[in-house]
């Protein structure tokens, strides 16, 4: 399912239970679905952009953001660091 398609019917359907379930299973773990996206978008686009292999734009679009620009606020938001940096680190 593309992270841009991704809401609780949805995700509920695919791991067949209800969404209220999803919800108080979710709840239960004190996270939502969208903290639980975030911090899937965030582990995987941290991973990719520290493989050195993956430009920003291809990153950008793997996790769903609608531009590279939007991925650049988050990875400072999550990291203090701009992709860039985070590759040049990654390389050392």
């Amino acid at each position: 399912m593309p992270w841009g398609e991704a809401n609780i019917r949805k995700v509920a359907r695919y791991c067949n239970v209800s969404p209220r379930r999803l919800q108080r299973l979710l709840a239960g773990e004190s996270t939502s679905l969208s903290e639980l996206i975030e911090q899937v978008r965030r582990e995987v686009g941290l991973e990719l952009l520290t493989n050195g292999r993956t430009s920003i734009a291809e990153v950008s679009s793997a996790i769903g953001y609608e531009s590279p620009s939007i991925l650049i606020s988050a990875v400072k938001g999550w990291t203090g660091k701009t992709p860039s940096e985070l590759v040049l680190e990654s390389n050392r």
